[in-house]
């Protein structure tokens, strides 16, 4: 059995989530789990979906804030795997320093135990 290497807790969450390949059109579907790391999300007929996938691509991520205000955060980032049927795995590499803040907010909104988040954060940085 091979060992886990998460750093990060994964959060099963049901979000929409917006994918923009280098050079493709915009694709949308849902998260289905999230950590500080990367998303894994479903998308219909990922297959047929164009632009470059080996390059950064572009994820927006919308949600509702605890004041119940509309938000979303853009994450650059990696395919990690696509697994059939329709589901994708990403991994965060960089965004601004604001859309860092929302998220991490987000996911420690989300969390039944958000200290254990922080304490994963302060051994690992989120991002990768």
């Amino acid at each position: 059995m091979s060992e886990n290497r998460r750093r990060h807790t994964r959060l099963e969450m049901e979000l929409p989530v917006e994918l923009c390949p280098t050079n493709g059109h915009p694709i949308t579907g849902t998260i289905v789990n999230m950590s500080f790391s990367g998303l894994l999300a479903d998308f219909d007929d990922i297959d047929n979906a164009d632009g470059d996938w080996d390059d950064t691509v572009m994820i927006r991520i919308s949600f509702d804030t605890k004041d119940g205000a509309a938000a979303s955060v853009t994450m650059d980032s990696r395919l990690v795997r696509k697994i059939p049927p329709d589901s994708v795995a990403f991994e965060f590499i960089s965004t601004t320093r604001e859309d860092y803040e929302l998220f991490m907010n987000l996911m420690l909104e989300r969390a039944d135990l958000p200290d254990i988040l922080l304490e994963e954060l302060e051994q690992y940085p989120g991002l990768g």
